[in-house]
């Protein structure tokens, strides 16, 4: 036996039918690349020989292969070549080949249900060249030869029975039964009158009727589901698993209406054929495929209401996210929505979505929509448990389904990122009452403003002074130094609402000197354009103060350095009396001086000691405060003069 040559095609193929049947994960990974396999040599044929699968007539997977178990089974069902057809797989297509390959079993019964499936085109994207299964080869092989000649020719007499080997026995009573029946009553050569004059043709709308019933074969698949539920005795008979095939693949090519009621039925009913065939039918995307190809005007049929009205499937709810998706994209379509939710109610509506699965588009859709509704305050609440993805979603719900649930609002509120929460402050803010709006403002206020955007913040800023809510909340906010600087000044802006309160906020304070740039700027600006309504005389009053304090300060500290009071510093300004500094008595005696003894007379100021030795200098007057350095202190002219000698 030649080896088996490596074939990236026939790894990839039977390597995902290996790990499908093992159970593991990323397969949808698996499957595309199997596709991009397959589509770099798009004209490569797959063919399979026994136990063994070539590529392009070259073995690529033996018998031993662990990819390629399939093969048998595969090739038992009739299965021999398999090539891509011109549209080429989607990796959905060889996920479903693949799945089909993975649970094939050397059985009768798995062997026929593939085999029905393969020539049913159930392998789309692919073209399979199929043959005699073996169960059809056995059903030949083992045909009784007398039991292919028998016809049913009911006698009564055995001896005429005895005439030919072809005629089968019928009980009498059964003979009599039929016997007795009006039909078989009606004299011949009535019935021949009316053949001549065909009394037993069908008209034409008749027959056009039937012609499309025979080629249509969404009639076939609900003549067979009605049969299944009309007798459930019966309804074993019948494969799930094949009826499902016909199902999916009727609705892919053509969305009849009769096989969307026949889902809405299959919803309700619990019996154990329906549960079965609606498994089989959820493995595709019927849901999205019926939501993506339904006609608008059929949207509101009674078809898809009852496809509606049942419990929660995989099937309602992917034309539910579906439908929505499509009205979030196209104008007539959220048209559409709408009818169709005001129809049947929200609450039936609403029961199919899935808030984990909600995607940008649908969620655009559901926003548009959900303003056209009824409130409803149970879907509010429903959406208040999913904080990360319902903002945009309750911000679209009526105020009026809010409302009444404020205190579960506020407990999403502080939880919830700024994001999601802002578009729920914006909706109860244009339809909320005082109440809800000064709890907004706690809430808001309850981060020092942090992170909030103007366009929310403003407005409710604004609502909360119009309210009466200004010295409450928003002049701590605007006053508060730790706050956002940039929300300060948006609640600095709202406070204009209330002149005095404004006039309040922007008061002047030792405090400013610490104020961040912006709002000191912004302060300085305000202040000085005189926007509030005492600003410039209050402005001219403080300068004022502070230039007196100024000047008032500078003559004192002159005073104290030239030794003057009051009356001097008046003096000296006004130039009508001599300033003369005022002379301390201890600087009248001279330093050692006997007691008794006459003191010396005082020269004037400029005049200078005399220049003998042995004379006692004269003191001058010791000017006020203290000296600037210790020269300045008189020294004696001579020992003997201090010591008074």
């Amino acid at each position: 036996m030649a080896t088996a040559q490596p074939s990236p095609i026939a790894l990839a193929f039977g390597g995902l039918i290996h790990s499908m049947q093992q159970g593991a994960f990323d397969l949808e990974g698996m499957a595309r690349q199997a596709v991009d396999a397959w589509l770099a040599e798009p004209d490569t044929t797959l063919t399979l020989d026994g136990t063994t699968l070539l590529v392009n007539g070259q073995d690529a997977l033996g018998a031993k292969a662990k990819e390629g178990r399939w093969v048998l089974p595969a090739f038992m069902a009739g299965l021999r070549e398999i090539r891509l057809d011109e549209a080429g797989p989607e990796a959905s297509d060889m996920l479903r080949l693949a799945e089909e390959l993975a649970n094939l079993k050397p059985q009768a019964e798995a062997v026929e249900a593939f085999r029905d499936w393969l020539w049913m085109d159930g392998a789309e994207g692919f073209t399979c060249v199929c043959e005699e299964s073996f169960t059809d080869a056995l059903d030949a092989a083992f045909v009784d030869p007398t039991a292919a000649k028998q016809e049913l020719l009911a006698l009564r007499s055995e001896a005429a029975m005895s005439l030919s080997d072809t005629t089968l026995a019928v009980h009498s009573r059964d003979l009599d039964a039929a016997a007795i029946r009006e039909e078989f009553q009606l004299p011949l050569d009535a019935l021949v009158a009316s053949a001549r004059e065909h009394g037993f043709d069908v008209d034409e709308i008749r027959r056009a009727e039937l012609k499309r019933g025979c080629e249509d074969p969404a009639f076939w698949v609900k003549a067979q589901v009605d049969f299944a539920a009309a007798n459930p005795a019966l309804a074993p008979s019948l494969d799930p698993r094949k009826l499902a095939v016909s199902v999916v693949q009727t609705l892919k090519h053509d969305l009849d209406l009769d096989l969307v009621a026949v889902l809405g039925e299959l919803a309700q009913r619990k019996d154990p054929f329906a549960v079965a065939l609606a498994a089989a039918i959820e493995r595709e995307p019927i849901g999205e495929t019926i939501a993506a190809s339904v006609r608008l005007n059929e949207v509101g049929s009674t078809e898809v209401e009852r496809l509606l009205s049942g419990d929660r499937s995989r099937i309602s709810q992917g034309f539910v996210h579906g439908f929505m998706e499509r009205a979030g994209n196209d104008r007539a379509a959220l048209d559409a929505a709408i009818a169709l939710v005001k129809k049947v109610g929200l609450k039936n509506l609403w029961k199919h979505v899935d808030l984990g699965k909600l995607g940008a588009p649908m969620q655009r859709g559901l926003v548009q929509v959900l303003p056209k509704c009824d409130p409803n305050p149970a879907i509010a609440r429903d959406l208040l448990r999913n904080a990360k993805t319902a903002g945009a979603l309750l911000a679209a719900m009526p105020a009026a389904a809010l409302v009444p649930l404020i205190g579960e609002v506020k407990t999403f509120l502080e939880k919830a990122e700024h994001g999601a929460a802002e578009p729920v402050v914006d909706a109860l803010l244009k339809g909320g009452d005082a109440a809800t709006v000064k709890l907004l403002g706690e809430i808001a206020l309850a981060r020092d403003g942090g992170g909030w955007r103007k366009q929310t913040l403003e407005p409710l800023l604004k609502a909360l002074v119009a309210g009466g809510h200004g010295a409450e909340l928003v002049l701590p906010l605007a006053k508060n130094k730790k706050a956002d600087p940039p929300a300060r000044l948006v609640a600095y802006q709202a406070l204009r609402g209330e002149p005095a309160l404004f006039d309040k906020a922007i008061a002047r304070s030792v405090s400013d000197a610490s104020e961040p740039a912006q709002i000191k700027q912004w302060l300085d600006t305000v202040r000085g354009g005189g926007s509030s309504g005492g600003g410039v005389a209050r402005y001219v009053a403080i300068a004022l103060v502070v230039l007196v304090v100024v000047v008032a300060g500078g003559a004192f500290a002159y005073m104290k350095k030239e030794g003057l009071d009051f009356a001097g510093l008046v003096g000296r300004i006004t130039g009508s009396a001599p300033a003369t500094p005022a002379t301390p008595a201890e600087s009248a005696k001279p330093e050692g001086r006997k007691p008794g003894a006459t003191p010396a007379p005082t020269p004037p100021a400029s005049a200078k000691p005399a220049d003998k030795p042995g004379a006692t200098p004269a003191t001058p007057a010791k000017p006020a405060g203290k000296p600037k350095s210790p020269n300045q202190r008189p020294k004696p002219a001579s020992p003997d003069a201090a010591n008074g000698k």
